[in-house]
C-alpha cells in the first residue's frame, strides 16, 4: 500500500512483484519523466548535470535505440525508444513537428532570427498591410467602411457578423469572409508587404520608445537581407525525413499490427540519426552536452515481469 518515487532517478528502489499476469505486462511510459538534476563535488559546486531516466543502449542488430534490458546471454531485449512527433512532451509545450515548423532544428539561425522570420509571416503584420491596402482602396470612405460597414477590427479579432449557428454563435458573413481573404492575400502582396512597411509595422508593434533598441537586438536589417546569426547547420530536412516513419494504425512492427488506439501512434522508433537530432534539439534549448538527455522526448514499453508462482 506504499508507493515510492525516486524524483531525481539516481537512486535504486528494489521491489518484488508477487503477481501481475501470466505473461507479464507492458505500459507505455516516459523514458525520463523527472527534472534534470546534478551531482556536486566535495566543495558543493555543480560537477555534472544529469538527465535521469532509464538506461538505454543502441542495438547494432536492430539499428535502433532500446531500453537497456537484457536476457541471460547479454542480448538486448528491452523496448524500442519511441520519439513522439505529434504530442507535447514533458520538455516542450510544442510537439516535435511544431518545433520543426518554428525552425528549432535550424542551427544556422538564432531564436532572435526565427522571431523576426515568424513576425514577417504573422497575421499581425498582414493586418497592418491590410489597413494600408484598405486606405488606398476606400479613400475618403475608409473610416466609415472600416469601423461601421465592415467592422474590420472585430473580424480580425474573430468576432463575426453572420447568421447564428445551432449554438447561437454568429457565423462569418460575406463581408467577414471578404476581409479575411484580403488579409490572407497580404502574404503575397508585393505592393504592401515590403521590408519598408514591415519596419513601420514593427515600430507600431514594439512602440516608438523601444523600436531602435529592438531593431539592434534582433538585427532586423540583417535578417531581412538573409543574414542569420546561428553557429551551426540547418537540420530541418533531416528531421522532416522521419515524417514518413511516423507510426499509424495498421502499420506492422516486428510482426504486430498497430491498433487504432495504440499509444505508439504518432511516434517514430529512434535510430542513431534521430537520437543525434533530438540531442541537438536538447542541447540548443536545455542544458548542452548532457548525456542522453534526448530520451526526455521519448517513451518506451515498460515491462513488468512475469507472474511469480502462486
Amino acid at each position: 500500500d506504499i508507493a515510492y518515487y525516486d524524483v531525481y532517478q539516481n537512486g535504486t528502489i528494489y521491489f518484488k512483484v508477487e503477481r501481475i499476469g501470466d505473461a507479464g505486462y507492458y505500459r507505455f511510459s516516459s523514458a525520463s519523466p523527472a527534472y534534470f538534476t546534478y551531482r556536486e563535488n566535495t566543495e558543493g559546486a555543480v560537477n555534472k548535470i544529469e538527465a535521469g531516466g532509464i538506461k538505454v543502449a543502441y542495438n547494432e542488430i536492430s539499428g535502433k535505440w532500446h531500453e537497456d534490458r537484457r536476457d541471460a546471454g547479454g542480448n538486448i531485449i528491452g523496448s524500442y525508444l519511441y520519439a513522439d512527433f505529434t504530442q507535447e512532451t514533458g520538455v516542450f509545450s510544442d510537439t516535435i513537428m511544431e518545433l520543426v515548423s518554428k525552425g528549432a532544428f535550424n542551427l544556422s539561425t538564432t531564436e532572435n532570427d526565427e522571431y523576426i522570420k515568424a513576425m514577417l509571416k504573422s497575421n499581425n503584420a498582414y493586418n497592418y498591410y491590410l489597413k494600408l491596402y484598405l486606405k488606398a482602396l476606400w479613400g475618403t470612405e475608409y473610416e466609415a467602411k472600416y469601423d461601421e460597414e465592415y467592422k474590420v477590427d472585430e473580424v480580425l479579432a474573430g468576432t463575426y457578423h453572420g447568421e447564428k449557428d445551432e449554438n447561437g454563435k454568429p457565423t462569418k458573413s460575406d463581408k467577414d469572409v471578404y476581409i479575411l481573404e484580403l488579409r490572407d492575400s497580404m502574404a503575397n502582396n508585393s505592393t504592401y508587404n515590403t521590408d519598408a512597411n514591415f519596419k513601420v509595422f514593427l515600430k507600431e508593434y514594439w512602440g516608438e520608445d523601444s523600436y531602435a533598441e529592438y531593431m539592434e537586438i534582433y538585427k532586423v536589417d540583417e535578417v531581412l537581407a538573409g543574414v542569420y546569426h546561428g553557429n551551426g547547420e540547418d537540420y530541418t530536412d533531416d528531421i522532416e525525413a522521419y515524417y514518413g516513419e511516423i507510426i499509424k494504425a495498421g502499420d506492422i512492427i516486428d510482426g504486430e499490427t498497430v491498433g487504432e488506439n495504440d499509444a505508439r501512434i504518432g511516434c517514430v522508433i529512434v535510430d542513431a540519426g534521430l537520437a543525434n537530432l533530438l540531442q541537438i534539439l536538447m542541447d540548443k534549448y536545455t542544458f548542452a552536452d548532457v548525456e542522453n538527455s534526448w530520451i526526455k522526448l521519448c517513451y518506451y514499453s515498460q515491462y513488468f515481469g512475469e507472474a511469480s508462482p502462486i
